[in-house]
Protein backbone atom coordinates (compact mmCIF):
# COMPACT_ATOMS: atom_id res chain seq x y z
CA UNK A 1 0.00 0.00 0.00
CA UNK A 2 1.28 3.11 -0.78
CA UNK A 3 2.57 5.62 2.32
CA UNK A 4 1.49 8.93 3.25
CA UNK A 5 4.12 10.83 1.19
CA UNK A 6 2.59 9.38 -2.33
CA UNK A 7 0.14 11.70 -4.32
CA UNK A 8 -1.64 8.18 -5.38
CA UNK A 9 -2.36 4.57 -4.31
CA UNK A 10 -2.42 2.55 -7.28
CA UNK A 11 -3.32 -0.55 -5.75
CA UNK A 12 -4.01 -2.67 -2.22
CA UNK A 13 -2.09 -5.31 -1.43
CA UNK A 14 -3.07 -6.39 1.79
CA UNK A 15 -4.55 -9.58 3.01
CA UNK A 16 -6.67 -10.16 5.62
CA UNK A 17 -7.65 -6.58 7.02
CA UNK A 18 -10.97 -6.08 7.21
CA UNK A 19 -10.68 -2.36 8.34
CA UNK A 20 -8.78 -0.26 6.16
CA UNK A 21 -6.90 3.13 7.17
CA UNK A 22 -5.67 5.37 3.65
CA UNK A 23 -3.15 7.71 4.91
CA UNK A 24 -3.12 11.19 4.85
CA UNK A 25 -1.39 12.86 1.84
CA UNK A 26 -3.36 10.31 -0.50
CA UNK A 27 -4.84 12.74 -2.58
CA UNK A 28 -5.95 9.89 -5.80
CA UNK A 29 -6.81 6.59 -5.62
CA UNK A 30 -6.53 5.05 -8.82
CA UNK A 31 -9.27 2.84 -10.82
CA UNK A 32 -9.16 -0.61 -9.27
CA UNK A 33 -7.22 0.12 -6.61
CA UNK A 34 -9.45 -2.40 -4.00
CA UNK A 35 -11.34 -3.80 -6.89
CA UNK A 36 -12.63 -7.26 -5.33
CA UNK A 37 -11.03 -7.44 -2.18
CA UNK A 38 -13.88 -9.48 -0.49
CA UNK A 39 -12.49 -9.20 3.18
CA UNK A 40 -12.59 -5.48 3.31
CA UNK A 41 -15.33 -4.29 6.12
CA UNK A 42 -14.79 -0.78 6.41
CA UNK A 43 -12.46 1.96 4.83
CA UNK A 44 -11.57 5.16 6.06
CA UNK A 45 -10.78 7.89 4.09
CA UNK A 46 -8.46 10.83 4.32
CA UNK A 47 -9.16 15.31 3.90
CA UNK A 48 -7.55 15.61 1.35
CA UNK A 49 -8.59 12.99 -1.25
CA UNK A 50 -9.86 14.40 -4.22
CA UNK A 51 -10.48 11.90 -6.96
CA UNK A 52 -11.72 7.71 -6.49
CA UNK A 53 -11.09 6.41 -9.93
CA UNK A 54 -13.11 3.74 -12.19
CA UNK A 55 -13.88 0.74 -10.29
CA UNK A 56 -12.03 1.58 -7.06
CA UNK A 57 -13.92 -0.36 -4.38
CA UNK A 58 -16.24 -2.39 -6.68
CA UNK A 59 -16.64 -6.26 -5.72
CA UNK A 60 -16.11 -5.69 -2.22
CA UNK A 61 -18.93 -7.48 -1.15
CA UNK A 62 -18.30 -7.60 2.77
CA UNK A 63 -17.87 -3.71 2.74
CA UNK A 64 -20.22 -1.81 5.18
CA UNK A 65 -18.92 1.72 5.64
CA UNK A 66 -17.12 4.08 3.95
CA UNK A 67 -16.49 7.53 4.67
CA UNK A 68 -15.91 9.78 1.27
CA UNK A 69 -13.96 13.45 2.64
CA UNK A 70 -15.11 16.80 2.37
CA UNK A 71 -12.83 17.12 -0.11
CA UNK A 72 -13.67 14.70 -2.73
CA UNK A 73 -14.48 15.74 -6.36
CA UNK A 74 -14.54 12.98 -9.10
CA UNK A 75 -15.96 9.72 -8.40
CA UNK A 76 -15.23 7.07 -11.11
CA UNK A 77 -17.38 4.50 -12.86
CA UNK A 78 -18.88 1.93 -10.91
CA UNK A 79 -16.41 2.52 -8.17
CA UNK A 80 -18.63 1.06 -5.60
CA UNK A 81 -20.56 -1.12 -7.97
CA UNK A 82 -21.63 -4.70 -6.53
CA UNK A 83 -20.86 -3.68 -2.67
CA UNK A 84 -23.44 -6.00 -1.56
CA UNK A 85 -23.35 -4.47 2.70
CA UNK A 86 -22.69 -1.10 1.58
CA UNK A 87 -25.77 0.66 3.99
CA UNK A 88 -25.18 4.58 3.93
CA UNK A 89 -23.37 7.08 1.66
CA UNK A 90 -22.94 10.78 2.20
CA UNK A 91 -21.80 12.58 -1.27
CA UNK A 92 -19.75 15.56 -0.26
CA UNK A 93 -20.46 19.00 -2.00
CA UNK A 94 -18.02 19.14 -3.91
CA UNK A 95 -18.80 16.36 -6.43
CA UNK A 96 -20.63 17.59 -9.14
CA UNK A 97 -21.96 14.35 -10.83
CA UNK A 98 -22.63 10.44 -9.62
CA UNK A 99 -21.37 8.47 -12.72
CA UNK A 100 -22.14 5.16 -14.66
CA UNK A 101 -22.93 2.35 -12.60
CA UNK A 102 -21.48 3.93 -9.32
CA UNK A 103 -23.45 2.43 -6.90
CA UNK A 104 -25.15 0.12 -9.07
CA UNK A 105 -26.24 -3.36 -7.42
CA UNK A 106 -25.44 -2.42 -4.11
CA UNK A 107 -28.18 -3.83 -2.47
CA UNK A 108 -28.21 -3.77 1.01
CA UNK A 109 -27.58 0.21 0.28
CA UNK A 110 -30.35 2.39 2.10
CA UNK A 111 -29.57 6.01 2.44
CA UNK A 112 -27.82 8.44 0.00
CA UNK A 113 -27.62 11.96 1.36
CA UNK A 114 -25.21 15.36 1.00
CA UNK A 115 -24.89 15.96 -2.96
CA UNK A 116 -25.73 19.62 -2.59
CA UNK A 117 -23.21 20.46 -5.38
CA UNK A 118 -24.79 18.14 -7.93
CA UNK A 119 -26.18 18.29 -11.46
CA UNK A 120 -25.81 15.17 -12.79
CA UNK A 121 -26.61 11.27 -11.97
CA UNK A 122 -25.58 9.19 -15.07
CA UNK A 123 -27.28 6.02 -16.51
CA UNK A 124 -27.66 3.01 -14.07
CA UNK A 125 -26.05 4.63 -11.10
CA UNK A 126 -28.03 3.31 -8.58
CA UNK A 127 -29.63 0.29 -10.71
CA UNK A 128 -30.62 -2.40 -8.57
CA UNK A 129 -30.16 -0.91 -5.56
CA UNK A 130 -33.23 -2.47 -3.88
CA UNK A 131 -33.54 -1.53 -0.34
CA UNK A 132 -32.45 2.38 -1.57
CA UNK A 133 -35.27 4.29 0.70
CA UNK A 134 -33.51 7.82 0.74
CA UNK A 135 -31.56 9.51 -1.94
CA UNK A 136 -31.59 13.27 -0.99
CA UNK A 137 -28.89 13.92 -4.71
CA UNK A 138 -32.43 13.60 -6.55
CA UNK A 139 -33.63 16.68 -4.85
CA UNK A 140 -30.86 18.55 -6.73
CA UNK A 141 -29.63 17.05 -10.02
CA UNK A 142 -31.06 18.65 -13.14
CA UNK A 143 -29.88 15.90 -15.64
CA UNK A 144 -30.81 11.66 -14.23
CA UNK A 145 -29.69 9.14 -16.69
CA UNK A 146 -31.27 6.23 -18.36
CA UNK A 147 -32.02 3.68 -15.76
CA UNK A 148 -30.55 5.67 -12.77
CA UNK A 149 -32.62 4.02 -9.90
CA UNK A 150 -33.88 0.94 -12.37
CA UNK A 151 -35.39 -1.77 -9.78
CA UNK A 152 -34.62 0.47 -6.24
CA UNK A 153 -37.86 -1.27 -5.46
CA UNK A 154 -37.83 0.74 -1.65
CA UNK A 155 -37.74 3.87 -3.10
CA UNK A 156 -40.89 5.98 -2.77
CA UNK A 157 -41.81 8.83 -5.32
CA UNK A 158 -39.02 11.51 -4.78
CA UNK A 159 -39.45 15.78 -4.74
CA UNK A 160 -37.42 16.26 -7.78
CA UNK A 161 -35.45 19.26 -8.49
CA UNK A 162 -36.81 22.14 -9.46
CA UNK A 163 -34.12 22.51 -12.04
CA UNK A 164 -35.10 19.46 -13.52
CA UNK A 165 -33.94 18.93 -17.30
CA UNK A 166 -33.72 15.76 -18.59
CA UNK A 167 -34.81 12.20 -17.71
CA UNK A 168 -33.70 9.42 -19.64
CA UNK A 169 -34.62 6.05 -20.92
CA UNK A 170 -36.37 3.76 -17.70
CA UNK A 171 -34.92 6.46 -15.26
CA UNK A 172 -37.27 4.94 -12.46
CA UNK A 173 -38.10 1.56 -14.17
CA UNK A 174 -39.76 -1.06 -11.64
CA UNK A 175 -39.42 1.47 -8.49
CA UNK A 176 -42.78 -0.78 -7.35
CA UNK A 177 -42.93 1.73 -4.51
CA UNK A 178 -43.62 4.83 -6.08
CA UNK A 179 -47.14 6.64 -6.05
CA UNK A 180 -47.47 9.67 -7.46
CA UNK A 181 -44.13 11.73 -8.99
CA UNK A 182 -44.53 15.38 -9.88
CA UNK A 183 -42.11 16.10 -12.94
CA UNK A 184 -41.01 20.19 -12.71
CA UNK A 185 -42.66 22.31 -15.63
CA UNK A 186 -39.09 23.11 -16.89
CA UNK A 187 -38.22 19.51 -17.94
CA UNK A 188 -37.37 19.12 -21.34
CA UNK A 189 -36.90 15.46 -22.34
CA UNK A 190 -38.70 12.31 -20.65
CA UNK A 191 -36.93 9.57 -22.26
CA UNK A 192 -39.22 6.35 -23.01
CA UNK A 193 -40.52 3.85 -20.70
CA UNK A 194 -39.56 6.11 -17.54
CA UNK A 195 -42.13 4.47 -15.19
CA UNK A 196 -43.27 1.29 -16.55
CA UNK A 197 -43.65 -1.33 -14.01
CA UNK A 198 -44.25 1.77 -11.20
CA UNK A 199 -47.03 -0.11 -10.41
CA UNK A 200 -47.72 2.37 -7.42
Amino acid sequence: MATGMDISLNAYSGKDEKHVVVPAGVREIRADAFRHHGEIVSVELPEGLEVIGEHAFAGCMALERVNLPSTLRSIGRRAFRSCLRLREVHVPDGVDVLPEGVFSLCSGLEAVTGGAGLYGIEEEAFSGCKSLRVCEPLGVAVDIGAHAFSWCVELPAPVLSPDLVYVGDGAFRRCTSFGTCELPPGVEYVGEDVFIGCWG
